[in-house]
């Protein structure tokens, strides 16, 4: 980013460094870079931050704006075409939650209408597998909602990223919800790969279980300054 409100080089990782730590990342790190490679490469469905989202700041929007750019340019270096990729707002996973998706999906009995468009049978019922850092105690708010949970792999990071892959693979289920910062990226391209459904549920893990502690998506308020 080229504005010197945000600074420029070293002195705009320093300022930013928070979100590389949140994310799971030292700066620089060369293992994520490469992760981070394959899984661009291999994704179904990118998000990519929105500069139209009511309520970012100034600031926030030249931030987005920056970070717009790079991707552009990262795209020019590895010789990806952006039209080659599927793209969508970074903030997919608190949108499908709040206009009442995450529910049908997760909860599909509960929408009759829904199970007969797609044609489901009346008792189908999801079977799930949760991967991050919160995956327990996030098991134990859908068990009460009544999801079908089979597994829950914790704790999740880069450090051991493949093992987890490992185990996950060891499951069978139809869908995945991993929330564990840049590690979810490459983890949801690779079980796509298996042929199965992932989702990367980025913070909804912690902001569900620290702010709601339910899943009434009609009380749900998607942040601000969501960056993910």
């Amino acid at each position: 980013c080229c504005d010197p409100d945000l600074g420029q080089g070293d002195d705009e990782v320093n300022r930013w460094e928070h979100i590389v730590r949140v994310s799971g990342n030292q700066y620089p790190d060369y293992t994520a870079r490469h992760y981070l490679i394959k899984a661009l490469s291999a994704a179904s469905l990118i998000g990519i931050p929105s500069t139209y989202r009511p309520g970012r700041s100034v600031e926030h929007v030249k931030l987005l704006e920056g970070f717009q750019t790079v991707f552009l340019n990262v795209l020019h270096k590895l010789n990806i075409p952006l039209q080659s990729l599927q793209l969508t707002d970074s903030a997919a996973h608190h949108l499908l939650h709040a206009s009442g998706w995450l529910r049908r999906i997760l909860l599909p009995g509960q929408y009759p209408e829904l199970g007969q468009h797609f044609g489901l049978h009346p008792d189908y019922q999801p079977r799930i597998i949760l991967a991050g850092n919160l995956a327990s105690p996030f098991a134990d708010l859908l068990l009460r909602e009544g999801c079908q949970i089979v597994a829950t792999i914790q704790p999740v990071g880069m450090y051991n990223i493949e093992e987890v892959i490992h185990q996950i693979g060891m499951h069978n289920f139809d869908l995945a919800l991993v929330s564990a910062g840049t590690a979810a990226k490459y983890i949801c391209t690779s079980i796509g790969q298996m042929g199965k459904v992932a989702l990367d549920a980025g913070q909804l893990f912690d902001v569900i279980l620290n702010q709601y502690g339910h899943l009434n998506h009609k009380l749900y308020v998607i942040p601000v300054m969501t960056f993910m």
